[in-house]
């Protein structure tokens, strides 16, 4: 008889998890190989940049006030191809296991269209109900990529070009082959991916990765579709958020299941078998 695992998740209490999945890519050329992409593992060149020397940005205050730290948190993945099966969504399962190592209650994952009123419903009620929130997919250089302009109407806020991602951008397109031989409209869509919210805080997470995390009302992080960015910039995130500490994270239990419904059975069996046997 073969042996099987499963994990019991123990908070502090609380209740064990159980959360959906779903994910979105960055890049239109990878739009029609998101199924056999998404399988392959991250690579150096995947998720990093030719030119070194871009600085990390400094830890700052806790968004959450001092003393705060995380205790729920909620994805929102935007994408149409999400929703027709074209792309296979990675990253809400890396999320949900990194929020389970971090001891974080992973309350709500969603998958919702390139709508506007979408977003910008979605992203209000969770901003109001979660302590951590992340987006995935929708800032590419394509039209239909428009998770940015809904995240500033839904705070309020005019979008502007920010001038350190320009610069570490431009002088990636210096560095890089695919970038260099690109012409001035390709240039002007992905300056799109530098027009950001008004005041919004642009984390950059590592020298060799020059999109950043942007965080709005201090919740909520804005996240590219593609699985290897997404898991290297959220990972690189870690230092930059008020999470709990490591004696408030779960107990992770194994259990045997088949070991232990066999045990069970010979126990039982055994039982009914004395059972018999006495006077």
């Amino acid at each position: 008889m073969s042996s099987s695992l499963r994990f019991l998740a123990v908070f502090p209490s609380t209740p064990c998890l159980a959360t959906r999945l779903s994910t979105r890519t960055l890049f239109p050329r990878q739009r029609n190989l998101n199924m056999a992409s998404s399988n392959i593992p991250p690579t150096k060149d995947s998720i990093s940049n030719d030119a070194p020397g871009f600085p990390v940005s400094p830890i700052p205050p806790n968004p959450l006030g001092e003393g705060r730290h995380i205790r729920t948190a909620a994805a929102l993945v935007i994408g149409d191809e999400i929703l027709n099966g074209k792309t296979l969504d990675l990253n809400s399962n890396f999320f949900a296991r990194y929020c389970f190592e971090h001891g974080v209650q992973l309350k709500r994952v969603e998958v919702i269209p390139d709508d506007e009123s979408e977003i910008i419903e979605a992203s209000r009620r969770m901003v109001e109900k979660y302590d951590f929130v992340i987006t995935t997919g929708g800032i590419g250089p394509t039209h239909d990529d428009i998770t940015y302009s809904s995240l500033a109407r839904s705070f309020s806020r005019p979008l502007v070009h920010h001038a350190e991602t320009l610069r570490r951008m431009e002088a990636l397109s210096r560095s890089r082959q695919p970038f260099s031989h690109t012409n001035e409209q390709q240039l002007e869509a992905a300056r799109r991916m530098a027009l950001f919210p008004k005041d919004a805080e642009v984390i950059f997470i590592a020298e060799d990765v020059w999109v950043p995390v942007v965080r709005l009302e201090g919740r909520l992080c804005v996240f590219p579709g593609i699985p290897s960015l997404f898991q290297r910039m959220l990972t690189g995130l870690t230092p930059f958020l008020p999470l709990p500490s490591k004696s408030e994270r779960p107990l992770r239990i194994q259990i045997f299941t088949e070991w232990a419904i066999l045990f069970y059975l010979i126990i039982r069996r055994l039982g009914f078998i004395l059972k018999i046997q006495a006077p």
